[in-house]
């Protein structure tokens, strides 16, 4: 081969060297955009959605512990306002009116006032009418049964509220990633486990079934 020859040899190899490092290059920002464009893709979930939690049954299931029953049930809803936002990352925040929420408890634990007095005069009655048992309690207490009455779920509900804040209420905005699945989504709070949820979107309406413990909680969302 001449020399003119080897320079046309090598010319050609940097060339062919320089298509591949093209192409690796296009196919590498391809591989990039296909990944980013991914990631971006709106699922069903992306988007802010506002509504509440029923926690009515968590609420009476502790009414119950607390005053000692087996069961109560309560006259209202309790549930729980919320804002809950899926961003394109892959990123949720859901965050709620903590305020709110024990106003709701507050009033619905003092709206079970006359149902605890007639469990009281049920259970402590042993031949005891209703007016003698208002007279002992006013000579033992100094209060008149309403006043005791009242007095006592004041004190239940201040227990049930920092079971609350120490609890579900403990940080009022949550943040944490989330896996959309089909009809499942893993959520991920920041330094928490995940929970994996059933969903189902129609039109503006997302619903989200959660499984807590032995509890199953359920929120009805619309998007904003």
């Amino acid at each position: 081969m001449s020399l003119r020859g080897v320079r046309v040899f090598l010319q050609q190899k940097e060339r062919r060297t320089g298509m591949k490092r093209i192409f690796s290059l296009i196919l590498t920002l391809a591989l990039l955009l296909m990944a980013l464009v991914g990631c971006g893709r709106p699922g069903k979930l992306v988007g802010t959605w506002s509504g509440s939690t029923d926690v009515t049954e968590l609420i009476a299931a502790m009414l119950a512990e607390q005053t000692g029953q087996s069961a109560v049930t309560l006259d209202s809803k309790v549930e729980i306002p919320l804002v809950l936002t899926f961003e394109r990352g892959g990123t949720y925040r859901m965050s709620f009116d903590t305020a709110r929420v024990l106003d709701v408890l507050s009033d619905v634990v003092m709206g079970y006032k006359e149902n605890l007095r007639q469990v009281f005069y049920s259970q402590m009655s042993d031949g005891y009418s209703a007016e003698e048992l208002d007279k002992t309690i006013k000579e033992t207490t100094g209060m008149s049964m309403d006043a005791y009455l009242d007095a006592y779920l004041k004190e239940q509900i201040e227990q049930m509220s920092q079971t609350l804040k120490d609890g579900v209420l403990k940080n009022p905005e949550e943040t944490g990633v989330y896996v959309e699945d089909g009809d499942r989504v893993q959520l991920t709070p920041q330094g928490e486990a995940s929970v994996s949820c059933r969903f189902t979107v129609s039109g503006d309406t997302l619903t989200l079934e959660m499984q807590q413990k032995d509890m199953a909680l359920t929120l009805n969302l619309t998007k904003q």
